[in-house]
């Protein structure tokens, strides 16, 4: 059984193990949807190993109680003044239940300076989570982005906790 709530925080270089274990547990249909490919257990943990934790913001979602690392928000600067590259996993166990979207929510109320998010491998599960916070959306072939032009001052500033629905 799942506690019913999650503590959301920034992700840090200290979390590498953490986050190493989160992806390693994602079935290959995630992991394809996160990367663009499926990769395997050890380019998985490269990856993790080679994470620029200086140029991007990480957020995770924790069970009570150190039980774990259950979803990941990555935010990687793109080269337009404004726009970063929007990541996101969540376990399957805790699909449907508002983690991703409490994710995003923190995640940008804490950065008021973003304007769009690129989410290269476009999800319906992130329109929909755009749609119910009320951001722009357009795909453009499989590439969605988001228009932050939802006030940022609505979206909670400090760590908040995800409920189970």
């Amino acid at each position: 059984m799942w506690p019913s709530r999650l503590e959301i925080s920034p992700l840090l270089p200290v979390h590498r193990g953490a986050l190493g274990l989160h992806l390693l547990a994602l079935p290959a249909e995630h992991r394809y949807s996160r990367f663009g490919a499926t990769l395997s257990d050890e380019a998985l943990l490269r990856w993790v190993a080679r994470l620029a934790w200086e140029r991007q913001r990480c957020w995770g979602a924790w069970l009570p109680g150190d039980l774990g690392l259950v979803a990941v928000l990555q935010l990687t600067p793109t080269r337009r003044l404004g726009s970063w590259e929007l990541a996101l996993t969540v376990a399957a166990a805790l699909h449907g239940r508002g983690v991703g979207t409490t994710l995003l929510a923190t995640a940008l109320g804490q950065m008021p300076d973003v304007r769009q998010l690129v989410c290269q491998h476009g999800h319906a599960a992130v329109y929909a989570m755009a749609k119910r916070l009320g951001y722009g959306v357009q795909w453009q072939g499989q590439q969605l982005r988001l228009a932050t032009a939802a006030p940022h001052s609505t979206v909670p500033a400090t760590p908040k906790r995800a409920g189970r629905r």
